[in-house]
């Protein structure tokens, strides 16, 4: 509150990764409990200040189940998104020959994890494109209501209605919705 007060802070963000256990303890990470966090939505929508979350892509163990329930699980929340490449850095557990050959880690020429045993290459290719497709619906709100609204009337997961459309929009050789995919492709995460 002090620091909301002087303007110091304009924003909450709640760095989380993943919500999938199995990826966390793969990454040796835990989470604060639900009803915590539930807790500080709370507070910070009290304060009215906004909040995001940080999410993390080509994590070991990750699928693209496992990140498609947590878009679901913050979109639920009303709570936007920054999503990040997962990226080995030097001297950290991750790094190490054992781990990294454990979880099958393949890296790009700037250590970014390109794919997992868990996760091909183009399974991080869908993941990355659904991204796009999920801040340019949500955070931008092009079709967020409309997701809200199939979501409470239908019953349709709003994560599996973008991953349909994603399937449609980057369908090779040629996209059925040309000008879909030119207004996601304009939105990089």
């Amino acid at each position: 509150k002090l620091f909301i007060d002087s303007g110091l802070v304009s924003e909450g963000i709640i760095s989380i990764q993943t919500r999938d256990k199995n990826t966390l303890k793969i990454i040796d990470r835990e989470n604060i409990k639900n009803e915590k966090y539930d807790e500080l939505l709370e507070e910070f929508r009290k304060f009215k200040l906004p909040i995001t979350t940080d999410l993390m892509i080509a994590l070991p163990g990750q699928s693209v189940e496992s990140f498609k329930n947590d878009l679901q699980f913050y979109f639920n929340k009303q709570v936007p998104l920054k999503v990040y490449h997962t990226q080995l850095l030097e001297n950290t557990p991750m790094d190490k020959p054992e781990y990294k050959q454990r979880y099958n880690l393949e890296v790009d020429e700037d250590n970014f994890i390109s794919s997992t045993s868990t996760l091909s290459e183009n399974d991080l290719l869908k993941i990355s494109a659904l991204t796009k497709t999920y801040h340019a619906a949500t955070n931008y709100g092009i079709i967020k209501y409309v997701l809200y609204y199939l979501q409470m009337e239908y019953k349709i997961s709003s994560i599996d209605f973008l991953a349909k459309l994603n399937e449609l929009i980057y369908s090779y050789p040629v996209s059925p919705y040309p000008m879909v995919k030119k207004v996601v492709n304009n939105f990089a995460f």
